[in-house]
């Protein structure tokens, strides 16, 4: 391989409030062609999350990741924020003492449907984990990074018959989805898991305060400084990568070995790919 860490491209959208992330064709193709080792590559290219960051005023509509029949499913998003602004709000959960048919009954009325449901004011640095199942919503100017298992979709609330909401919404499970952020000054390296140690992938709070190494051991990671520049160091291949601040590096299993170094302490996204 002439390269073992992949920097993903930015793609903004038509609207330029909201941008993602791909890895590009051109990545892929070398690797398609190198048999057994390519396959173990693409297998967690396949399994790489959904990223999208809505900046400035944006709007997500009350949606539900919808469960199964026969269960939930392993499809979920977390929602970090990046900035915050005093009018934005994320909602999310049924309260306790939320009833189901009354609840369904104002949604189809589409009035008074937030009295049942938490709403929680955007902090920098918290972070929201629904899973399938958790109705949810965001309205404000801050900004969110949304991460999202492959070929995840959400139904809109207010597009759906009272029956079918019944059944893709999960109203027995009512934990409160919200991580509140650790705002104490970084004076060693700590990971802090933002989500259950199940699913598609693992995400945590890498609180950096200068250097750590890393291993890949049985997964790939996908790397995301949140707040600074910093180099990724490949230590078997003698490779140093650069990122920006919330450019994401894709990190495959066969890497091993790595370090993270960073100039300043700061606040780092890392995604686990088992």
């Amino acid at each position: 391989m002439e390269s073992d860490i992949f920097v993903l491209e930015k793609k903004v959208d038509g609207s330029s409030n909201s941008y993602t992330f791909f890895c590009p064709e051109n990545y892929l193709e070398p690797i398609k062609n190198k048999g057994f080792l390519g396959k173990s590559y693409l297998r967690h290219f396949d399994q790489l999350p959904q990223l999208r960051i809505y900046k400035n005023k944006n709007e997500i509509p009350l949606q539900v990741i919808p469960k199964k029949d026969a269960g939930l499913t392993h499809d979920a998003r977390l929602y970090y924020a990046l900035e915050s602004h005093e009018d934005s709000t994320f909602t999310a959960e049924l309260k306790p003492n939320a009833t189901t048919q009354q609840f369904l009954i104002d949604l189809g009325k589409e009035e008074n449907w937030e009295r049942h449901l938490h709403q929680f004011p955007i902090i920098q640095g918290d972070s929201f984990w629904i899973p399938a199942g958790r109705v949810f919503a965001y309205q404000g100017e801050s900004s969110l990074l949304e991460i999202a298992t492959p070929q995840n979709h959400c139904l809109t609330c207010f597009q759906q018959n009272k029956q079918l909401l019944e059944e893709k919404i999960d109203f027995k499970n009512r934990k409160m989805p919200r991580f509140v952020h650790d705002s104490k000054p970084i004076t060693q390296n700590r990971k802090i898991p933002l989500t259950p140690t199940f699913g598609n992938f693992l995400i945590e709070e890498l609180r950096l305060l200068n250097l750590s190494h890393e291993s890949t051991r049985g997964e790939a990671h996908l790397i995301i400084p949140l707040e600074y520049e910093l180099k990724l160091i490949s230590r078997q291949y003698e490779q140093t990568i650069n990122l920006s601040k919330l450019e994401p590096a894709f990190i495959p299993e066969k890497t091993m070995n790595y370090s993270i170094s960073s100039d300043s302490p700061q606040r780092i996204l890392k995604i686990r790919l088992p």
